[in-house]
């Protein structure tokens, strides 16, 4: 009963809010709009006639558009962490962490780019301690070294470490990947200080997300020529179907070919494939795999009691995918890409898989 009574808020919520999520019609309906323009008409009877109501009466904003999508989500999330159980807020913290500094990543790349301050604010949606200020700070520094005073002091250090590693590839994958280490190594920090039966239900689906992580970066660092030993120093010391072993062979392979080769070998076989196309389509590919196998693990949580954890991070899951989805689209169809392969980007609803 106890268990009962602390859910009791956050899983009434839950309910109400995955009630408002979108239908596979609603997808159809925005697909197959023939006119860019009116893409998110069929959206008017949803939540979102709340989150863009000019999006109707006027020539779409795409950057606008995301934006006010992400800050939809982040509103969303916060909800979801106001009525959770004090028990699992840590968990629920670690995890809003983890998107404040997918914020910092965008504003990274921005930098790399070398993208005016100006025009680099409209591409990000700020959230929590990467507030509109800050995040114009950052912007106004024009350099990626100077990140490092924005961050907490370990962070600071893990990126430093690999700075050197940044400019010799001239890519912005090492910093994103240590600041996903260190997002992700949070998360499973705040994980163990669940009770046994949260912590059981949850770990799946952090596991998952952890294991994909961790494949992604070794082929992404492959795919840029990072040396093993660096690529060695980006895996998350937390593995669920993936073991250490796996990924240190792949990081050591001496192809990305080879390395998917190696990650072919687990549980994830029918995900990453021997590379049969260009790299980078091939890796974006198996990425989108990866969210759709996630997505469905999120949805499996709902099956059975409400009273967890994981009905909490299966919803932020899926309504985190709504919104990515939603981007897909309005992007697809503004740039005129056809609906077969805007379908094959899609993580939920792409034809009924889920």
């Amino acid at each position: 009963m106890k268990r009962v009574s602390g859910y009791a808020l956050v899983v009434g919520l839950i309910g109400a809010l995955k009630s408002f999520m979108l239908t596979p019609s609603h997808y159809e309906m925005m697909l197959r709009t023939r006119d860019p323009s009116e893409v998110l008409i069929p959206l008017r009877e949803t939540v979102y006639q709340r989150v863009l109501p000019e999006a109707f009466e006027k020539t779409l904003d795409i950057l606008d558009v995301e934006r006010r999508l992400l800050t939809h989500y982040y509103e969303v999330f916060h909800k979801v962490l106001t009525a959770t159980p004090q028990s699992a807020k840590p968990l629920l913290e670690a995890i809003y962490g983890k998107h404040e500094l997918n914020c910092l990543k965008t504003i990274i790349r921005a930098l790399a780019r070398n993208v005016d301050p100006t025009s680099a604010f409209k591409m990000i949606a700020p959230v929590g301690r990467y507030d509109a200020y800050t995040c114009k700070r950052i912007l106004a520094t024009g350099s990626v070294p100077r990140v490092v005073e924005f961050v907490e002091e370990d962070l600071r250090e893990a990126i430093l470490s690999y700075m050197a590693v940044f400019r010799r590839t001239g890519s912005t994958v090492p910093i994103e990947s240590v600041i996903d280490k260190y997002a992700i190594t949070r998360i499973w920090d705040s994980l163990r200080r669940l009770d046994n039966y949260d912590r059981k239900i949850v770990a799946r689906l952090i596991g998952i997300e952890t294991d994909t992580v961790n494949i992604m970066t070794v082929l992404r660092a492959k795919r840029i020529g990072m040396e093993a030993i660096d690529i060695e120093g980006l895996i998350i010391p937390a593995y669920y179907w993936v073991t250490e072993d796996v990924l240190v062979q792949a990081a050591r392979a001496p192809s990305l070919s080879e390395a998917m080769k190696r990650l072919a070998e687990t549980p994830y076989k029918e995900i990453v494939p021997t590379l049969s196309e260009e790299a980078e389509r091939a890796l974006f590919t198996i990425e989108i795999e990866f969210k759709r196998r996630l997505a469905l693990e999120s949805t499996m949580v709902f099956q059975g009691s409400w009273f967890h954890v994981g009905i909490l991070l299966g919803f932020l899951n899926l309504k985190f995918y709504e919104i990515n989805d939603l981007v897909t689209i309005i992007n697809g169809k503004a740039e005129g890409v056809d609906i077969r392969n805007i379908r094959k980007a899609l993580i939920l609803h792409q034809g009924g898989r889920l």
